[in-house]
């Protein structure tokens, strides 16, 4: 098949990533894949050599509304021409403004659209504009992907009918890795540092555990917006010895796999790929029940992990006591969400797109 996939950007978060590994996985299945993005930016994702990439924006447009309309239009040519001369079957987009154009780039010629949401629509499409955006543009496309049921459940029905949830793939660096025989006394956590994450209130509630536990430390790997008052958070509660600001890694999977356990403390996630990876490397895990549904998604409350409420320090800090007060029963939930997070390998979730495209390509 001949497929064209579209997103704005190819670096800095999760949404890039999996269509960088998308795109990726398809060419590697003998499709050809173009990848377009609207602008090029640095520390881009990899592409496999045989994905051609096209960015979209080339010229400088006014940072203006008028100018904003114009780089719209120009996209939207450009869009339609990249899929015409390639004679493309599908175009594929991420995001909401990439999806938006996606679809009217694709009206009436044989391309056909599948467009993905990527993040908690109770967020990403709370104001008016987005709404309507879901409600009277998106059943235009042909195809969409959740990431999560609760996700899919907010659409409507016609939208429901003909979509698909599909999890995340996760990079087969984190299934190469050994999980360790030895659990270090780490708590770990990864992410952008931003509001959304709420490393804040992780910090809060490792602090009303950690005289408990005096031998174990709090990492939070990533960077962003918000490393400054984060470190004046941990400055002010007296813990820079026992929480630790770690900056970004460059090897995520031999960083956090010896910890004893991996907190997600997002207020809202699309699908956490964090946890996700934590999950692969068999680690321990809690999460609050963050808005989207991704922790529902992927954990059995009690069973592989634990969910507690969001914004609850007091829930937490209890959820992380329990976990290491009681570290067998915590090593065997990590066990078990070891065993789930098979599934979350490249090669299926690759194929499940594979087998979707198909699908609306041939119907």
């Amino acid at each position: 098949m001949k497929i064209v996939c579209y997103i704005n950007k190819l670096a800095g978060g999760g949404a890039e990533r999996v269509m960088s590994v998308l795109a990726s996985g398809l060419a590697q299945r003998g499709h050809c894949v173009t990848i377009v993005v609207g602008n090029s930016v640095s520390d881009e994702y990899p592409l496999d050599e045989q994905v051609e990439r096209v960015t979209l924006d080339q010229g400088s447009v006014p940072t203006s509304k008028k100018g904003a309309v114009i780089r719209t239009w120009r996209r939207l040519r450009k869009l339609r021409r990249i899929c015409r001369e390639r004679d493309a079957d599908i175009l594929v987009s991420f995001i909401r403004d990439a999806n938006l154009r996606g679809i009217l780039a694709t009206r009436l010629s044989k391309t056909k659209s599948l467009i993905s949401v990527r993040i908690d629509p109770k967020i990403g499409y709370r104001k008016r504009s987005a709404k309507l955006l879901a409600k009277f543009v998106y059943p235009m496309a042909e195809g969409c992907v959740f990431q999560t049921e609760d996700a899919q459940a907010w659409f409507a029905p016609k939208i429901q009918k003909k979509s698909r949830v599909i999890f995340n793939p996760i990079s087969d660096a984190f299934y190469s890795v050994e999980p360790a025989a030895m659990q270090e006394k780490r708590i770990v956590t990864c992410g952008r540092l931003d509001s959304q994450k709420r490393f804040d209130l992780l910090i809060d509630a490792f602090d009303k555990v950690c005289d408990d536990f005096p031998e174990y430390k709090l990492e939070i790997y990533g960077v962003g917006g918000e490393q400054n008052a984060l470190q004046a958070q941990i400055d002010k509660l007296g813990r820079p010895d026992r929480i630790f600001l770690m900056g970004r890694s460059q090897d995520v999977p031999n960083a956090i796999k010896t910890a004893s356990l991996f907190v997600l403390s997002s207020d809202y996630e699309g699908l956490p790929n964090a946890l996700m990876e934590a999950m692969v490397l068999h680690l321990p895990v809690i999460s609050t029940d963050c808005g989207g549904g991704g922790a529902r998604a992927l954990i059995e409350d009690g069973i592989d992990g634990i969910i507690v409420p969001c914004g609850d320090a007091e829930a937490l800090a209890n959820a992380i006591r329990e976990s290491l007060s009681d570290s067998e029963a915590a090593k065997q939930r990590g066990e078990m969400a070891g065993m789930k997070a098979k599934h979350f390998s490249v090669e299926s979730i690759v194929a499940q797109w594979e087998a979707y495209i198909t699908d609306i390509v041939n119907n």
